[in-house]
């Protein structure tokens, strides 16, 4: 009947997650003192991405749209695509040599601006998966390449996040506020 859930316990309750998190901290600290030991940077990208990754979880609570605008600022300045050591990211695009490509960030930041100001959620769709289409078409252009050896060229970090971004102002279509159900009911 009603009231009688039964609920799992966890042996030794607050033992165990505390435990768990000791460990994950003592792995975690363990690998972070080995990549430093080695001169690497790794660590610095690991807390980067989870300050970023914090930063974009608590503006996507407020506004996707918001967000999605973050996560192309951020994907402007890392490599777009890179053929051997050459990485090309879009603000280099802009700068030197204009492609196509630069359309569909363009219309990636009109969506992401219609959905902060609530504006037609049509045309944000259609202007979202237009926009992504491109860094789409340009990721299949380049996984059909081939072979090259060391000039075999490949996707880069920016290109995957114009793609989130993309599936994120999607989302956004289909996503409605506590406030628009209410309204709707």
């Amino acid at each position: 009947g009603e009231g009688s859930e039964e609920r799992y316990r966890t042996p030794l309750f607050p033992l165990v997650p505390v435990v768990y998190i000791g460990c994950a901290m003592f792995v975690s600290w363990g690998v972070i003192e080995f990549h430093l030991s080695q001169g690497s940077i790794l660590p610095a990208w690991g807390v980067a991405f989870l300050a970023g990754g914090t930063i974009i979880y608590f503006i996507w609570a407020k506004d996707l749209g918001i967000a999605s605008l973050l996560l192309l600022v951020i994907s402007l300045f890392l490599p777009y695509w890179s053929i051997g050591e050459i990485e090309v990211s879009i603000l280099k695009l802009i700068v030197t040599a204009p492609s196509s490509d630069l359309i569909g960030v363009l219309l990636l930041i009109i969506s992401g601006v219609l959905i902060i100001i609530k504006s037609d959620r049509t045309i944000s769709l259609l202007f979202a998966v237009v926009g992504g289409a491109f860094p789409c078409y340009r990721f299949y252009k380049i996984t059909m390449a081939g072979d090259f050896g060391i000039l075999t060229p490949s996707f880069g970090l920016g290109g995957y996040l114009l793609i989130a971004v993309m599936i994120i102002q999607v989302f956004s279509y289909f996503h409605f506020d506590d406030n628009q159900k209410n309204s709707v009911t």
